[in-house]
């Protein structure tokens, strides 16, 4: 879900519709996230720094 809702430039709308999920599940999905990861993802500043760590664990795996 966080790949998609990155990927999706923070939309949450398209990132949902991405996801094939309604919009009230994706949106509970990224609370729980935020939850998760103790984090905000209304932060522009978190969010850049989430997609920097899975774009190097992307380059790890290759």
């Amino acid at each position: 879900m966080l790949r998609i809702y990155l990927g999706a430039g923070r939309n949450k709308s398209m990132a949902a519709d991405a996801a094939h999920l309604s919009r009230p599940s994706f949106y509970e999905r990224l609370h729980r996230i935020e939850r998760i990861l103790s984090v905000d993802l209304d932060s522009v500043e978190s969010c850049l720094s989430l997609h920097v760590a899975l774009l190097a664990l992307d380059a790890l795996r290759r």
